[in-house]
């Protein structure tokens, strides 16, 4: 069975569980009603503690992941939410002046099975958060190097000129400097109109 279809039953199942305690909450709300509720608070409670603290355990390993014999494997994704669940299991008593019973310890294992329908997409979407926050500082430099627009039509032109190189700044600072050199005094925005220009004529010349 793929991730795609795993999660698509794991929803289906969820609206179907939802729908339920729904049903039982309102047509007996005395009696499993009452239960319901309880169980269903108590498993919010507990899910909303495995997520902050698994969040917060993900944050060091994303931040200090160079220093450390791991990486955010699904492994260690799955063994990271386990100490999270674990440690929300043990902090209920406190929140909740009762002591841990059966129900507990069944919704830490239904957490837990979840997760484990959701850790590759997890591993994959965290992996890529991780590389975005990581970018290379030639990215950031060459951002940082671009010279400021100093009129909205230069940023407009600026910004044309760009969709024509796809994006690639280097390119385009390029051909504006190869216009610089050809007329000295001329503004960057009469620049980047000739660069766009002589753009467009070398490639209508080439097709």
């Amino acid at each position: 069975m793929t991730t795609t279809n795993r999660q698509e039953r794991l929803k289906w199942l969820g609206l179907a569980l939802g729908l339920l305690i729904i049903l039982v909450i309102v047509l007996n709300p005395d009696g499993w009603g009452t239960f319901v509720r309880d169980v269903v608070a108590s498993f919010v409670v507990q899910a909303a503690i495995a997520l902050i603290l698994f969040g917060m355990m993900l944050a060091f390993l994303i931040r200090f992941e160079s220093l450390l014999p791991v990486s955010l494997s699904g492994g260690v994704l799955w063994g990271t939410f386990f100490i999270a669940d674990v440690l929300a299991l043990l902090l209920l008593p406190s929140i909740f002046r009762r002591p841990v019973d059966v129900y507990d310890i069944a919704q830490s294992v239904v957490l837990l099975v979840v997760f484990c329908f959701l850790a590759g997409s997890a591993g994959r979407y965290l992996r890529g958060l991780r590389d975005r926050l990581r970018k290379p500082p030639a990215t950031r430099e060459s951002r940082q190097t671009r010279p400021p627009a100093t009129s909205y039509a230069e940023g407009k032109l600026y910004g044309s000129l760009l969709s024509k190189v796809l994006g690639n700044r280097e390119t385009a600072e390029r051909l504006i400097e190869y216009e610089r050199r050809r007329v000295p005094g001329a503004s960057r925005e009469e620049l980047i109109r000739r660069a766009i220009e002589r753009w467009e004529l070398d490639n209508r010349a080439m097709s």
